[in-house]
């Protein structure tokens, strides 16, 4: 299917994840928190490329990195957070 295998679309598609999800429910500053998951994401696959070569990725245009993967951590960030503030406010 051409749509996996196009980082474009799938940039796109994650995109439109965060702006749906933070239309509907957005908490005060969560956007840093969206900004520092993005810049650990890329720390992290970056660094783990350069120093563990643990993964491949044939059409990373972003040092050998997929644009929508720290795109991808920034929003598990802010999700993990609404998760665990969920869990704390359970009695």
């Amino acid at each position: 299917m051409w749509f996996t295998h196009n980082e474009l679309f799938i940039s796109l598609l994650v995109l439109c994840l965060i702006i749906t999800t933070f239309s509907i429910k957005y908490e005060k500053n969560e956007i840093y928190l969206l900004l520092l998951g993005i810049i650990a994401g890329i720390i992290a696959e970056i660094g783990g490329d350069y120093f563990n070569k643990v993964q491949y990725w044939e059409q990373g245009s972003f040092f050998g990195v997929p644009f929508w993967l720290p795109l991808l951590w920034g929003y598990g960030v802010v999700y993990f957070r609404r998760i665990g503030n969920w869990i704390v406010s359970l009695k």
